[in-house]
């Protein structure tokens, strides 16, 4: 009997850890200059973030099926993807997305920032 008990919680899906935000830019880390690795450290704190409490992935352009696993929420920086509306609230296959402009146009246009701020009140429910 405790031999069942023990394998019942201890199983191998405990070890499955399900990334709850994934955020992708399109340039790499190393290419984002100090102010823009700055916006996204404040994008992410508005939201009750960090960047050590999301995923970053680098892609040229946006590959769901890139991830290996499916997150939660996907917030994404990068060019225009065919077919998909910029600042709007995506569901796709059980995860919610929003598509931004790059980090370095959030940084001179107060009208994209809060469009941006605006679908992340609808991703992250506040």
């Amino acid at each position: 009997m405790a031999d069942a008990l023990f394998e019942a919680l201890f199983t191998e899906e405990l070890f499955l850890i399900k990334p709850g935000v994934i955020v992708v830019i399109a340039p790499s880390w190393a290419d984002l200059t100090r102010e823009e690795k700055l916006k996204l450290s404040e994008i992410l704190k508005a939201v009750k973030l960090t960047l050590e409490g999301v995923q970053i992935i680098e892609q040229p352009e946006l590959d769901l099926a890139g991830f290996g696993t499916k997150p939660d929420r996907v917030i994404y920086f990068g060019p225009q993807v065919a077919g998909l509306v910029k600042y709007e609230l995506i569901q796709a296959n059980g995860t919610s997305l929003v598509l931004s402009d790059p980090l370095r146009d959030l940084l001179k246009d107060d009208t994209l920032r809060k469009k941006l701020w605006g679908s992340l009140r609808q991703l992250f429910n506040l």
